[in-house]
């Protein structure tokens, strides 16, 4: 076979890899290369004297040499092509065949000033076998080289539905003219729940000002219009006197044609092995997508193998920082029918990716890979039909349905934009925020900030819906380099590291104009410290709002049970998992000035306004930092008729200071004689369905530990609290033995009431700790007698509020002692009755030897000596909390 041009390989690797300054200033990202002046004589493709006389053919190796300039005139196929000098495609429809495109000169059609207009296509045939340079085959693979591919776009590469399209329609009212012609293929996304159908592909017929017609039906409904909240609720009359906000849940609409396209060929190794082209660009390259089409793509079960990856850009393995890939872009264009992601960002920093649309990607589609990829910008991409890859052939183990499922958009790192995309019918989540405690992957050497601590970058007025899992889901990251999950409570410092347990240390960043909708297992999901989340639009999912997090806030902002679009029900969404608008586990967040809107309460299962399932506090008073709730057909919620779950318990009271239950003041508890005998009590609508509002206060038992032979060291240990005056019991079993939050067994008590404390299935306990909470001041009090060995004589009992000293309680007498003439410990002194422990303020225990039990006071009247640092509605300024300790002398 001859080679045409030929350039020994060891000076193209001489070239490519000469090694860059490390001490450059990163530039910020123009998303624009540097405008080409290419002064060198042009040759053509077609004139045999550009090739020494002899044409290529098609089973030609050919290259151009560095400093030749040739113009593609004709549609040529070659076995391969490798380009040092320059390639340009001539002002003509044309094609171009090649196994691949081994690029470290340049590749030119169009320009940024003048796109091109007419047909290009290349098409890349490689086999499975070939390994060009480590970059495979079938590809364009760029290394040292600039690519240039300008297209012709349309006005519009995606818009949304103006009206309605029923089923069978073949007419569609689009928002705004677009400039697409006869003959594009389009996709349209679902406004439904993703199992009950996902995005439709369509050829577009005629075009009417703002109306497409199509050559065939919709197959499923989709919606079209703005809803809006009225004070009786949703409403498609535009109405702004309740808020601000809009439910905008019109279906995108998105053009798939471009005049240039990339594309995998269609033949057996496609069709059976999922073997697609590939755009590959290593280091020292600069390239400009813009208007493309890139099909049959992706190599299915391949490392690196994407439709654009953009690898090692800007680091080396070894660690060294290398400039900004700001040159780099890729806008208007579209990927689809991909067997491996989208576009995959990896080691490389400020490139843009924007306007752009994924369809029928398989594996995550936007993707960050090693935690190191840093201000990217991701803006105005319309991600849809994301699939999963079967078990086995992931390449990270949380991609497949079986763990997690691919995702829409994969962020490893939060130092990057993300603005105005949509992303819908994902098999996973929508957007996944998953920042891992260390950088993983080829380019785990780069010395940065942890990803769980790096400060995040910006995020505004994304839509996401339709999605099997979360719509926004930050939390859970690569623990290693197989993808194998783990939690991941997002901190963001000006250290890179984790400091203060209250999240103090966290800095401030803000996630807004989230619109999310028609989520399968839920809108948000976070678990993270610093975050603002505002002017977010929720809607028709089972759990809008679930937030494992602290420190945070959630204002100005909207939770929609059921919006007008509601056609059909989903499986998920129906009778089995009603809609709740927000869970915030135990008030970790501020709510503020939070619309909740249709959400119908549902005997017997989670649903209304808040899911109160609060279980980390036995008195939960986090209600105080949500404030200005609003309710439209919303009531509060629901609270279990029971007080407990087998093996752990929710919180027996609630606090109610702004009266979103009942009165203000009041406590929101169970339906339990052990909270409600001898209370002042009313029902919470609806009535006798969802507990009761009482006069408090109520006092909180919890954090129960034990001497060390106990093998559950107290903290996991079954407990059971007898109330005296009426015998009824409250018990939770061993915290080992549950499947989840065994470590959640605590007990309320009402004022001036007497319980007895005891530990089923322990050893008589020779040494017993505990919190006290909410015991504000020398008024609050109750009694307990807490079961403890009759074999130990005149014990130690005393209670501390000493946080940094007491928590666990040490257990070494000569240290206690020390502490006697400290307001931070009360020591109790031994009497001879119950009465007089009754009678007493708070500083006497009796010891029933005989039955093993110690009885006490519970009270607090404490001096906390950091009490002016507390903010008012943190945990210890409204729960007051002290330990309580029996042990011997």
């Amino acid at each position: 076979m001859r080679v045409y041009g030929l350039l020994p390989y060891i000076v193209v690797l001489l070239v490519a890899c000469q090694t860059p300054e490390t001490n450059l200033k990163i530039s910020p990202p123009t998303g624009q290369p540097p405008p080409t002046t290419d002064t060198t004589p042009k040759s053509a493709w077609s004139d045999p004297a550009t090739w020494g006389g002899t044409l290529p053919s098609a089973t030609s190796s050919v290259t151009i040499p560095a400093g030749k300039r040739v113009v593609l005139d004709s549609s040529v196929t070659v076995k391969n092509l490798t380009i040092m000098g320059t390639l340009e495609f001539a002002d003509k429809d044309l094609e171009l065949t090649s196994d691949y495109i081994m690029l470290h000169g340049a590749l030119r059609i169009g320009t940024a000033i003048k796109p091109f207009e007419r047909k290009a296509t290349i098409t890349l045939t490689g086999n499975t076998t070939e390994n060009v340079m480590d970059m495979g085959s079938r590809g364009i693979l760029v290394m040292g080289g600039k690519l240039e591919l300008y297209g012709k776009s349309p006005v519009k590469a995606w818009t949304k539905l103006n009206d309605h399209a029923a089923a069978g329609a073949t007419n569609l009212a689009l928002l705004e003219n677009t400039g697409w012609k006869a003959g594009d293929q389009i996709v349209v996304a679902p406004t439904d729940y993703q199992e009950l159908g996902g995005t439709e592909a369509f050829e577009v017929t005629a075009l009417n000002g703002n109306s497409l017609a199509l050559r065939t039906g919709v197959q499923k409904a989709r919606w079209g219009k703005l809803q809006y909240v009225s004070k009786t609720g949703m409403t498609l009359t535009p109405d702004t006197s309740v808020t601000p906000l809009v439910l905008d849940s019109r279906a995108e609409v998105g053009n798939l044609t471009r005049n240039i396209v990339i594309q995998g060929a269609d033949d057996t190794l496609w069709n059976t092995q999922g073997f697609g082209a590939q755009v590959m660009v290593m280091v020292n390259s600069v390239v400009g997508i813009d208007g493309v089409e890139l099909r049959r793509v992706g190599q299915q079960g391949k490392a690196r193998r994407y439709p654009i990856h953009l690898h090692g850009m800007s680091y080396r393995e070894d660690g060294t920082v290398l400039p900004d890939a700001s040159d780099t872009f890729v806008r208007n264009s579209v990927i689809w029918n991909s067997k491996n992601r989208c576009v995959v960002i990896h080691g490389t920093n400020g490139v843009s990716i924007k306007n752009n649309i994924c369809y029928d990607i398989l594996g995550h589609a936007m993707f960050l890979e090693d935690g190191v990829e840093l201000r990217n910008t991701f803006d105005g991409n319309l991600v849809l039909k994301v699939r999963s890859p079967v078990d086995g052939q992931e390449l990270l183990r949380h991609e497949s349905d079986g763990v997690a499922g691919s995702s829409g958009f994969w962020l490893t790192n939060p130092n990057n934009a993300v603005f105005n995309n949509a992303v819908a019918d994902v098999s996973g989540h929508g957007i996944w925020y998953a920042f891992s405690k260390t950088p993983l992957g080829l380019f785990k050497n780069v010395k940065m900030f942890p990803p769980v601590h790096t400060a995040f970058g910006s995020f505004d007025n994304n839509v996401a819906h339709s999605n099997r899992q979360n719509g926004f889901h930050m939390d859970n990251a690569s623990k290693d380099d197989a993808g194998n999950l783990e939690g991941s409570n997002y901190r963001p410092t000006a250290t890179g590291q984790y400091i203060d347990f209250r999240y103090k240390d966290s800095l401030p960043y803000t996630i807004s104009r989230l619109t999310m909708y028609k989520n399968d297992a839920g809108s948000l999901w976070h678990r993270q410290g610093g975050a603002t989340f505002e002017r977010n639009v929720i809607a028709d999912s089972p759990a809008q709002i679930y937030a494992g997090s602290a420190n945070c806030i959630i204002k100005d902002s909207i939770s929609i049970g059921y919006s007008l679009n509601k056609t059909t029900a989903s499986v998920n969404n129906g009778t089995s998992r009603p809609p709740v608008g927000m869970a915030t586990y135990n008030g970790s967040c501020d709510v503020k000035n939070h619309l909740f809107v249709d959400l119908p309460f549902v005997p017997g299962k989670m649903s209304g306004a808040l899911e109160t399932g609060y279980y980390g506090h036995p008195v939960d008073k986090s209600l105080a930092r949500a404030t200005n709730l609003r309710f439209i057909n919303a009531p509060i919620g629901f609270r279990l008729p029971a007080p407990v779950k087998d093996n752990f318990t929710y919180a027996g009271a609630l606090w109610d200071p702004h009266g979103y239950a009942g009165p203000k003041g009041n406590y929101w508890t169970f339906d339990n004689p052990f909270l409600t005998d001898g209370a002042n009590c009313q029902d919470v609508a609806p009535a006798g369905q969802t507990g009761k509002s009482c006069v408090g206060p109520y006092y909180g038992l919890k954090d129960f530990r034990l001497e060390k032979d106990d093998p559950a060291g107290g903290v996991l240990t079954a407990i059971e609290v007898t109330r005296n005056d009426n015998n009824t019991v409250w018990s939770v079993g061993d915290g080992r033995l549950a499947p989840m939050l065994g470590n959640m067994r605590h007990a309320a008590l009402m004022k001036n009431g007497e319980y007895t404390l005891r530990f089923p299935g322990s050893p008589l306990p020779r040494t017993v700790s505990f919190k006290a909470t909410n015991l504000i001041s020398q008024d609050d009090w109750t009694m307990l007698s807490v079961q403890y060995s009759g074999e130990i004589n005149d014990p130690w009992v005393y209670s501390t509020n000493d946080h940094n000293y007491y928590d666990p309680p040490r257990w070494d007498g000569d240290f206690l002692k020390g502490m006697i003439d400290g307001v931070r410990v009360r020591f109790m002194t031994p009497v001879g009755s119950v009465d007089e422990v009754r009678s007493s303020d708070g500083t006497k225990y009796y010891q029933d030897k005989a039955n093993n039990l110690v009885y006490i006071k519970l009270r607090n009247g404490l001096t906390f000596p950091d009490e002016k640092n507390w903010e008012p509605d943190s945990e210890q300024a409204l729960e007051r909390r002290i330990h309580v300790v029996i042990t011997p002398r």
